[in-house]
């Protein structure tokens, strides 16, 4: 709308554009329109015609999208004998490799791209025949942009991390797209220290003792500040400063919706982590039939964690993050593994005791001093607290194998086992501007639990073939969630970390896999799962009765199952090692190998209840995913030397996958499943017309078809406006209508029968540069190896 010459001058409304059009793009009211507001201030030294308000707009929204640079990733490493010394320190050898990658981002960002770098050493000593010493050092560095706003640790890593962060953003996508620093640099700074001694005690018995040091560093802050120097000349005698590129503290608008400073770069992390651990195996064949395994690990974390939001322009909306915590854990095991004549067992019990080795907060849910604006930080001291209860679980492992023929098996797994929260949220009392509370975490909650069982059979085929079913059950409770708590007058209202989450997980595969084959092996797996989820309680806790009752009517606790069955397959073409005829000491058509992975997801479910029907949930199933990827690789070995040649190709076919990261807001979304075509045994229970079909969520318009609007009515004779270009769908009589010549005429029946088959209909999302984020990628590399 602000360079098409049919609406740039005199606006979106002005008549040339129909309502179909002027709900693809933003409302604009046309430079003539901003020029004449300019001339009409008091400041004569703004005064802008409207072909120069255009040319700033230009110039303010000149940044281009796609990436310059190249992805690539290098990784060497060389290791061997230290020379000199070596033989005399127990034959010290030692390995040391770097590692560079740079995988660019969607869109030039605060930073252009993920880049990461590390180099690692190993040193490796026999002090003994019998006895081996390990030093291991890795250093570190990641470059990114922060992922959120508020702080934390999290960065943005693929397309679809900076495409979610754009949909749905309604009037801030200008900011997010044509700025360079709405979200602030960041950079993670990493290295860890190892030391593992090795003793083979005799030859039935070792253990293993492991020292290990990890560091973290984190800092999120701006990038450099704006040059306000105004030496850029974008028309005659008219100059500007480097905007809306660079951080610019004060609230600075652009000619049109775009904010160059301000409420931008405002997350900050000045986070530090350390964690050091002990760890302890030992592994004993006691008998022929027995193998005792058993150790401990040790773990003391030293959290200094510091993270928030700082907006000087808007700072009610700021929060501030400090954790300072020294929690530890300890884990033993002990496991058995028993060996017979058609029968072989693992037993194991593992104890895990964590303790947050401080106190924690007890005061009630809706305390408006605590979680309120009324809390005062000094009175932290005199707030109610309590020691922090430690936790002590028991998790059983047992996993049984029962030879049933020469050929085929039988096996049982069955195993407890336990997830501890990040720590960022297990801390966290995260205060807004005013001291009132967001969010608070809590290290008493007990530990996310799974309980899993699995029942198979593998049967040996033809001696080349495996063919395995399995069928399993996950039982996971305690999962951490966030509640919120609202009291009677809103002045208390936050999330607090719980566990009232669970999910039943179960179903069933079948795996039949080629382990040999001159030509060809492969594995192709098909898998039927199906998962209810739910939580305990509530996820809402209103001091008002009343209101607590409206929402616990609104809102279910459970979801429907909902199958997602899938199948997924490698099949590896591959030649000879002797095929083929030698020439210059090689075979050139020999050990190629050409790897073909496929895979089909059912799609997932989800809920499309716009008017709130109570009752509807998980109603709509969206499009199957399928994509096909290919491997290419061919080994020429050259003396000492092997030189290995490889083509990855993802997205082999160029397959569309509809991203769901494209809309730009609320209605941009609505707009398209409105436009779809869902069956009528879902659109009859959603409250608003819709015209029957077989479409599922995710099919999209073809490439290069005009949008041909259709609507639903309930009688064409009603409408009293009706638009030209639209085509009615006449519930009434089941027809398609037009509005031609001031009279209602039946559609073309081979014309409608084009746009269904076009799927011309859908209205896509507005943001079309994100509607498809997998397109055909393929990379070319070498990797040498040298054996000296």
């Amino acid at each position: 709308p602000y360079l098409d010459p049919e609406v740039c001058w005199t606006g979106t409304k002005s008549g040339v554009w129909d309502i179909y059009t002027q709900r693809q793009y933003p409302e604009f009211e046309g430079w003539n329109a901003v020029s004449e507001r300019i001339l009409a201030d008091d400041d004569p030294t703004n005064d802008l015609t409207p072909e120069a308000a255009q040319r700033i707009f230009m110039w303010q929204y000149r940044k281009q999208g796609e990436p310059k640079k190249p992805d690539y990733n290098i990784d060497g490493g060389f290791g061997g004998p230290v020379p000199f010394i070596g033989k005399s320190l127990g034959n010290l050898r030692f390995y040391t490799s770097f590692r560079y990658e740079q995988d660019m981002y969607l869109m030039q960002l605060s930073r252009d791209a993920l880049t990461d770098y590390s180099s690692m050493t190993r040193l490796t000593s026999d002090i003994t025949p019998f006895m081996k010493l390990s030093i291991w050092t890795l250093y570190g560095e990641t470059r990114a942009t922060a992922l959120s706003r508020a702080g934390g640790t999290d960065y943005m890593e693929d397309v679809w991390d900076i495409a979610d962060a754009i949909d749905r953003a309604g009037f801030t996508v200008p900011w997010r797209i044509f700025t360079n620093d709405y979200w602030c640099p960041t950079s993670r700074f990493y290295h860890t220290l190892s030391a593992k001694l090795t003793h083979l005690v005799n030859p039935s018995t070792f253990y293993e003792v492991q020292l290990k040091r990890i560091g973290k560093n984190y800092h999120t802050a701006p990038g450099p500040h704006r040059d306000s120097t105004k030496r850029y000349e974008i028309f005659e005698g008219y100059y500007v400063d480097e905007a809306p590129f660079g951080f610019e503290e004060k609230y600075t608008y652009g000619i049109v919706g775009l904010a160059m400073g301000g409420p931008i770069s405002t997350s900050r992390d000045s986070s530090k982590i350390a964690v050091t651990s002990a760890k302890f195996d030992l592994v004993s064949q006691i008998n022929p039939n027995n193998q005792i395994k058993t150790g401990f690990e040790f773990i003391y974390d030293d959290f200094n964690m510091s993270f928030g939001m700082v907006n000087l322009v808007l700072p009610e909306g700021n929060t501030w993050t400090t954790i300072k915590r020294s929690p530890f854990r300890l884990t033993t095991y002990l496991q058995d593994k028993l060996e017979f004549e058609g029968f072989i067992s693992n037993l194991g019990l593992i104890m895990e005791y964590s303790d947050p080795n401080g106190d924690w907060y007890d005061v009630n849910p809706y305390d408006r001093d605590f979680y309120s604006g009324d809390y005062k930080p000094e009175d932290e001291p005199y707030i109610s607290k309590k020691k922090a209860e430690s936790h002590l679980t028991f998790s059983p492992r047992l996993a049984i194998s029962h030879p049933i023929t020469e050929n085929s098996k039988l096996y049982f797994n069955y195993g407890h086992y336990r997830q501890m929260p990040t720590s960022e949220s297990l801390y966290r009392v995260q205060r807004d501007i005013i001291d009132k509370v967001n969010y608070i975490g809590d290290p008493t909650i007990p530990l996310a639990k799974t309980v899993s069982y699995e029942l198979g059979y593998d049967h040996a085929l033809f001696e080349n073939y495996l063919l395995h079913l399995a069928a399993y059950y996950k039982d996971i409770s305690s999962q951490q969630d966030w509640t919120r708590y609202i009291s009677f007058d809103g002045k208390v209202n936050y999330r607090r970390l719980t566990s009232n989450s669970y999910e039943d997980i179960r179903g069933f595969e079948i795996d039949l896999t080629k382990m040999f084959g001159r030509w060809i092996t492969g594995n192709v797996n098909y898998e039927y799962r199906v998962g209810t989820s739910g939580y305990f309680g509530s996820g809402y806790y209103y001091e008002n009765p009343a209101e607590q009752r409206e929402y616990l009517r609104r809102n279910p606790v459970q979801s429907k199952p909902r199958p997602r069955p899938r199948i997924k397959s490698f099949i590896d073409f591959h030649t000879p090692t002797d095929f083929g005829i030698k020439f210059a000491g090689q075979r050139p058509l020999s050990d190629w190998h050409f790897n073909v992975i496929g895979r089909k997801t059912a799609g997932s479910w989800f809920t499309w209840n716009p008017n709130n029907i109570p009752g509807i949930e998980y109603n709509v199933q969206r499009k199957d995913y399928y994509n096909v990827d290919l491997k290419v690789t061919k080994t020429f070995p050259l003396g000492g030397v092997d030189v290995k040649f490889f083509m990855d190709a993802f997205n082999l076919f160029n397959i569309k996958h509809f991203s769901w990261s494209s809309f730009h807001d609320a209605h941009d979304y609505n707009f398209y499943m409105y436009s779809l075509h869902l069956p009528a045994s879902i659109s009859k229970e959603l409250g608003y017309g819709n015209i029957p079909g077989d479409d599922r969520p995710g099919e999209y318009r073809k490439e290069g078809v005009e949008y041909q609007p259709m609507e639903w009515v309930a009688e064409v004779s009603r409408i009293t406006e009706p638009n030209p270009r639209a085509i009615y769908y006449d519930a009434s009589t089941e027809k398609y209508m037009q509005y031609s010549d001031n009279e209602w005429v039946e559609a073309d029946k081979s014309e409608i029968q084009k746009i269904l088959d076009s799927k011309a209909y859908i209205d896509m999302p507005n943001q079309t540069f994100f509607t498809f984020l997998n397109p055909r990628s393929i990379f070319f590399g070498i990797t040498i190896g040298y054996r000296f």
